[in-house]
C-alpha cells in the first residue's frame, strides 16, 4: 500500500520522478513566488497552501 501519511510537501513529492516531480517543483515554486507568505501544508494527505486566515 502507498504511503499516506505525509507531514510535508518533500515527502510527498519523494513519491515522484521525472517529469511529474520537474511539474510538481515548477508549481510549488510559482506559488511561492507569487504568494510568498503562503504557508505550505498536507490537506487530506496532498499538498495545501493556506494564506492568511482559513475559512
Amino acid at each position: 500500500m502507498a504511503k499516506t501519511d505525509f507531514r510535508n510537501i518533500d515527502e510527498y513529492h519523494a513519491g515522484f520522478s521525472g517529469e511529474k516531480l520537474l511539474r510538481l517543483n515548477n508549481i510549488r515554486a510559482q506559488i511561492k513566488e507569487m504568494v510568498p507568505d503562503a504557508q505550505e501544508e498536507i490537506s487530506y494527505q496532498i499538498p495545501a497552501f493556506k494564506y492568511k486566515k482559513s475559512i
